[in-house]
């Protein structure tokens, strides 16, 4: 990350104008984007289920993997197995417990 964007984070965190949906996903795009990092993978997965199951809808139309080698349902199975489930609430408050990077 350069330095204007470090700045420009810290600006809006100081003055409050970032979008709640930072304190789940480090950049905002397109949900459906297969260029997604693994936790805002995860994270749409647990927060926004109907948004995950539309991607298995496509996933289930389509012939080829959602990523290279991996479909949905690799990471559906995968995020199940994990168990990670923590609160909305949590998450905007502050309280979630931190994940390694």
């Amino acid at each position: 990350m350069d330095i204007l964007k470090i700045w420009a984070r810290s600006l809006c965190e100081k003055y409050d104008p970032l979008h709640p949906l930072y304190k789940l996903f480090r950049r905002l795009g397109c949900w459906q984007c297969n260029r997604q990092i693994l936790g805002s993978l995860r994270n749409l997965y647990w927060y926004y289920p109907e948004k995950w199951e539309k991607l298995e809808k496509y996933q289930r139309a389509c012939s080829w993997d959602f990523q290279p080698g991996k479909s949905e349902f690799y990471y559906s199975g995968r995020f199940k197995r994990e168990g990670l489930e923590v609160s909305m609430e949590d998450i905007l408050t502050g309280n979630a417990p931190k994940r390694a990077a």
